[in-house]
């Protein structure tokens, strides 16, 4: 999956990035006196002589007893101090889409319905005329803004599929793409004079930042997650 700069926000909501090969199964605490190195979305820390007694060992083993606690007992799934959490998910539709990522968004509303009880939107943008990737997207965050805004609620938006730069300072673009069949590659290179391997696809995008602007004026807090 591309990167891409994390949209800034100016209230409660937090943009995630998220890589599956850099996921941990459990918080830990930066630790100041350990040196660390970034690969991408990935942190790997290099090896360093562990002292048991100093402040940071003894608070990062309580977070971790802690969390293990958590995991076991099963506690994460009761009622939270939102009156209503809601999620909205959003992915490419299958024509826009050559990562085929349909199951796993499908497998994560079955998670968030099942086992949080919480409502889920799951919205595909799709190649519609006259309906550009830009509208749709904007549409279906304002909707779900719409239905779902409250003073006391959670507003949880996940995407999954490509992402890029944008071609202004800071912006981030949502990427589907069209695989072109072999069969038009003799037109195209015709027509463009271009070499087949040049032209693989086209690619529908839409800015983030134009729909997540609507997100900055919510009474509820929210959570942006974008996976790609």
């Amino acid at each position: 999956m591309a990167s891409g700069s994390t949209p800034s926000t100016d209230r409660d909501s937090r943009a995630l990035i998220m890589d599956p090969a850099s996921t941990q199964t459990s918080p830990t605490i930066p630790n100041p006196g350990v040196k660390t190195q970034y690969r991408g979305a990935k942190k790997d820390f290099v090896a360093s002589v562990v002292d048991y007694e100093s402040e940071y060992e003894k608070v990062n083993s309580s977070m971790q007893l802690l969390w293990e606690k958590v995991m076991e007992q099963g506690s994460y799934k009761t009622n939270s101090a939102y009156e209503s959490v809601a999620v909205l998910l959003l992915s490419w539709d299958k024509d826009l889409d050559d990562m085929n990522i349909k199951d796993e968004v499908d497998s994560l509303e079955r998670v968030f319905t099942t086992d949080f009880n919480y409502k889920v939107y799951n919205k595909c943008i799709s190649k519609i005329p006259n309906k550009s990737a830009q509208n749709q997207v904007n549409h279906h965050v304002a909707d779900f803004i719409y239905e779902e805004d409250g003073p006391n609620n959670l507003l949880i938006v996940y995407y999954a599929g490509h992402g890029k730069p944008g071609s202004g300072h800071g912006y981030l673009e949502l990427a589907g793409y069209v695989w072109l069949s072999s069969l038009l590659y003799p037109l195209l290179i015709a027509c463009r004079k271009s070499n087949p391997f040049e032209i693989q696809n086209t690619l529908e995008t839409a800015v983030w930042n134009w729909a997540e602007a609507a997100l900055q004026g919510t009474m509820a807090d929210v959570l942006e997650i974008l996976d790609w």
